[in-house]
């Protein structure tokens, strides 16, 4: 019985080993996966950030002038008098 004992300890012993060996092992490989990682700028990449962020910016500045031509246009509108509005709206029903 004592030998049994022994056995059982020891492979429980030999398990635990090898579960701590397979955890220590995936946490270092998880770890220095991108430690060797280079960055390279090259003046392709360089070029082709440049040319997004021109034409970011492009559109921001129409988007910029459209709505500060929403606001004139509606100031406008708010501001005209009654024979501005009809005429206004003439126009924008089509009629000449």
């Amino acid at each position: 019985m004592e030998t049994i004992n022994k056995y059982a300890i020891l492979i429980i012993l030999i398990l635990w080993v090898i579960v701590v060996a397979i955890i220590t092992y995936n946490y270092e490989n998880e770890n220095t996966v991108y430690r060797n990682t280079e960055i390279i700028d090259t003046i392709y990449n360089t070029s082709v950030i440049d040319s997004i962020e021109y034409n970011i910016k492009q559109k921001d500045s129409i988007v910029i002038r459209l709505k500060e031509e929403v606001v004139y246009e509606m100031e406008k509108a708010l501001n005209a008098d009654d024979s501005t509005a009809i005429e206004q709206f003439k126009h924008l029903a089509g009629s000449k």
